[in-house]
């Protein structure tokens, strides 16, 4: 499996966060202000944990890691994360690459960073989670760990004692599958050896159909289809449509370079009827007439987009600029069309972290270095409010443009 490392483009609010060391634990002095951790002591961890009769909470990282630190700095500090994990586990901060670290990677399978693992006081595996998250699903994550029908561990466990039924099951497969591990086939292929009619008509049935159904070549594809109107009474119209969404935005992606148009508007007005949002449709209208260097009518379909949908939203017609600019960087008409985009993303939303970066990367390849040297030193000022990562990324974008004059 090859090592990957989860990047999330979030922007959230960084509670300050002042931590002091005792021994070996991260402790607050009145009110915690993050996670209490053990740092790198997994002998210490069990002790306590066997004390407290509690499951060991284990943030595995490396310090190369970038959302590792986002997770630290972001959602470990969250008042709703610190309370339930305080209160819930024993906390180890451990790294991956120094002392045990190497051995548990192997034990437990870690293959990206950050991955979260759940065990209990004599090293067995109880749940398993990766990547970053928003502070509720962290906190959900933690949840599962101590429900016996949704921690990964223990369902790995009744699937090898023999003991698993067909809904925990289901529960196992989709968890291997998020978790990236290999043996989510042999999952997969069980339970469908196993489960009946009536199984994949429930709402069991629709949550495997909603975890594996990303095109319309999936053999579960069609069992949504014939099971349409009984999914739509189980769970609402809304979770159907998002699967035939993802199945169509697929299709997208492998055919739109040699797609027709009366394809694409087929394809298109499907997506709508589906309530699909306006963000993915623009997008992938206005890269069909991208592909096929038609400036003119990617021109006539955005700023149609933008009068509908985008009036107030200069993120995404940042975006919009961004997609024009990497398809045709060597294209006059390309580069002016990016620039027209960004610059009315900029003027919308002139204090947008993201759309600042877009603006400072397009305008110093078109030229505009000393606009893009400006706007590179307010990004430094605003990520200053937002977080240490996002303030070194914009320092050093800052320093690569002064060095280029």
């Amino acid at each position: 499996m090859r090592q990957k490392i989860y990047f999330l483009s979030l922007i959230l609010l960084i509670v300050s966060c002042k931590k002091e060391k005792t021994n070996s634990i991260i402790e607050s002095e009145d009110q915690a202000t993050s996670i209490n951790f053990i740092i790198d002591d997994l002998d210490e961890a069990i002790s306590v944990a066997k004390s407290e009769d509690k499951f060991i909470f284990i943030d595995c990282y490396t310090t190369w890691c970038i959302p590792c630190k986002w997770m630290e700095q972001n959602v470990f500090v969250e008042n709703n994360v610190i309370n339930y994990y305080n209160d819930n586990f024993v906390n180890l901060k451990l790294d991956m690459e120094k002392g045990v670290g190497p051995e548990l990677n192997k034990k437990f399978k870690v293959n990206a960073y950050p991955t979260y693992v759940f065990i209990n006081s004599e090293g067995e595996l109880i749940h398993k989670g990766r990547s970053t998250m928003l502070p509720e699903e962290f906190v959900q994550m933690g949840k599962d760990a101590l429900n016996p029908s949704k921690a990964y561990g223990i369902l790995t466990k009744k699937y090898n004692d023999g003991t698993i039924s067909n809904k925990d099951l289901l529960e196992l497969t989709t968890k291997a599958y998020r978790l990236g591990e290999k043996k989510y086939t042999e999952y997969y292929d069980e339970l469908m050896g196993k489960v009946d009619e009536t199984f994949l008509v429930s709402e069991n049935g629709f949550n495997l159909v909603q975890s594996f159904v990303y095109n319309d070549q999936h053999e579960l594809f069609n069992t949504l289809k014939n099971n349409d109107k009984e999914y739509r009474q189980l769970v609402g119209d809304s979770l159907v449509n998002r699967v035939y969404t993802l199945c169509i935005l697929q299709n997208f992606s492998k055919e739109l370079k040699t797609m027709d148009e009366e394809t694409l508007h087929y394809n298109l007005d499907s997506l709508k009827s589906l309530d699909a949002l306006p963000r993915s449709i623009a997008f992938n209208h206005g890269r069909y007439y991208l592909l096929r260097e038609d400036i003119e009518k990617f021109n006539e379909i955005s700023e149609k987009y933008i009068q509908e949908y985008f009036h107030n939203d200069g993120v995404s017609i940042a975006y919009l600029a961004d997609m024009v600019f990497r398809m045709g960087k060597q294209n006059e008409k390309f580069k002016d069309e990016a620039d027209r985009l960004i610059t009315k993303a900029y003027k919308m939303k002139p204090h947008d972290l993201g759309i600042l970066n877009s603006y400072v990367q397009i305008k110093n390849n078109l030229g505009y270095k000393k606009d893009a040297i400006e706007k590179a030193e307010l990004a430094v000022k605003i990520a200053d409010t937002v977080g240490q990562i996002e303030k070194d990324k914009a320092l050093k974008t800052l320093e690569q443009l002064q060095g280029s004059i």
